[in-house]
């Protein structure tokens, strides 16, 4: 996020009641709205590009284009296998030779049948790549892991014979000096002027998703309510009624009156979960009298939106905002889960302070720091006071382990594994710290200062 740190958004979460993102919020309880989302839009996201290993030949650093010098960045990476040779370019004999407008040439060594990039595709591949005339000069294999990376910020001609693959595919690409790196711009141990060879298997491919467009209410019959909000009715549904404090899973897409599109989990290409009235008033109203499998346009005047004040850069002063809302399912709040007794359980005290107790040992993945998990969690005082809790919510929480803000629960989690149930006792530092959680206008503070929390996580899932 752009607009609040990881450790504030987890401090809200239970009161914007959110999981898999972050709905348009409260302008009372002073809160930025979510900047527009992109393709490589990750909080979530399960694209998100990882750090460039050191040396990387398909080099992506932020922001690093083509024309720029590469400057690698630092990665956890397993070591290399002194005693494992260099993989060689497989023989091409006997396959098809293609060549690009551009002038590099393509061997498909395996057709996949999966989905095929665009050019602002996020890749998630194995390569090696060769300087023609044998030397090996990066090779994802010795590190033990695919590397995922934008494939616009590439070489030219290696975006170009990456064109037509599809994922599960194997492809022998050679680019021309022409069609790669310009002089002094190219990646470590790469000299200007040589032709490059790369083997490459795409194992995934994420394109980005279009941005929505809106619907015509023309034919449509608007509804005008007392408090100034419009709605037109683009499908109405039949199922769930939702209630006040209901939570609610939707896809909605908001616009300004330019037309601009300042927000959408269209295209994240994810729903989101959030409490009814824990969002903008105007968007609360406009889902509190749809049935689940509706669609709704609405149109929000400032009164009901942000306000005077707007919430700059994404949304000006005294803006009228158009939303599109999909409504998928509606649910009460959970019961607030209990504490489990760790009295008969094995204590292990880590060397920063972070005590954990494993209540059920998974036996699934372990995720590394860069892994995107998902994980249900609940969390309380050492009063037992329940202060956060995506079980009560009814919808776990994914985001990269790195990114949830908390030192507490990196520590704990990166030593489970999938299919795992842990409780963590975690010290102030590794917590919310001096100052306690951050506050909401007109709420109490959750987490008081210098504040040992105590967590139950059960890991779901590690992604790589």
């Amino acid at each position: 996020m752009l607009y609040m740190s990881l450790k504030t958004w987890i401090a809200l979460s239970v009161a914007v009641c959110l999981s898999g993102g972050a709905a348009p919020p409260n302008k009372d309880a002073g809160e930025q709205p979510p900047p527009k989302a992109s393709a490589g839009d990750e909080r979530e996201e399960s694209a998100a590009t990882e750090p460039a290993p050191k040396d990387a030949a398909i080099v992506q650093t932020s922001g690093a284009q083509p024309s720029e010098k590469a400057q690698p960045t630092e990665v956890t990476q397993k070591p290399p296998d002194p005693e494992k040779p260099d993989p060689v370019p497989t023989p091409i004999d006997g396959l098809k030779e293609m060549t690009t407008e551009s002038g590099v040439r393509y061997w498909d060594i395996k057709i996949g049948d999966g989905e095929s990039p665009e050019r602002d595709a996020t890749i998630t591949a194995h390569y090696s790549g060769w300087i023609k005339g044998g030397k090996l000069f990066d090779n994802t294999h010795e590190r033990q892991r695919p590397h995922t990376f934008p494939l616009a910020r590439n070489a030219p001609g290696f975006i170009d014979g990456m064109m037509g693959i599809k994922a599960g595919g194997r492809r022998r690409i050679e680019v021309p000096p022409e069609a790669g790196y310009p002089a002094g711009k190219g990646p470590p141990g790469v000299p200007d002027g040589a032709t490059l060879i790369y083997e490459i298997e795409v194992l995934r491919v994420k394109n980005p998703i279009p941005e929505p467009v809106q619907t015509s209410t023309e034919g449509l019959n608007p509804i005008s309510r007392p408090s100034g909000l419009t709605i037109w009715d683009i499908k109405v549904g039949d199922g769930a009624l939702p209630k006040p404090n209901s939570i609610v899973t939707a896809h909605f897409s908001g616009w300004l009156p330019d037309g601009k599109l300042f927000y959408s989990t269209v295209k994240k290409g994810r729903p989101e979960s959030f409490a009814l009235d824990k969002v903008i008033k105007g968007l609360g109203e406009g889902i509190s009298t749809m049935k689940v499998g509706g669609k709704r346009r609405l149109e929000i005047p400032y009164e009901l939106g942000y306000g005077e004040a707007g919430h700059e850069p994404f949304v000006p002063p005294k803006s009228t905002l158009f939303f599109e809302v999909d409504l998928f399912d509606v649910s009460n709040p959970l019961p607030p889960p209990k504490q489990t007794s760790v009295k008969n359980l094995k204590e292990v005290v880590l060397p920063s302070g972070l005590k954990y107790w494993d209540i059920k040992v998974g036996d699934g993945a372990t995720p590394l720091r860069t892994s995107m998990v998902t994980f249900h969690y609940s969390g309380w005082l050492t009063d037992e006071t329940l202060f956060d809790s995506s079980v009560q919510r009814g919808s776990p929480l994914r985001m990269k382990l790195k990114k949830t803000g908390l030192e507490g629960w990196i520590e704990g989690i990166s030593s489970m594994k999938v299919g795992g149930q842990r409780r963590l006792e975690i010290p102030p530092d590794l917590a919310f710290g001096e100052k306690g959680s951050p506050t909401r206008k007109g709420e109490p503070q959750r987490v008081p200062p210098n504040a040992t929390v105590i967590y139950e996580v059960e890991l779901l899932k590690v992604e790589d």
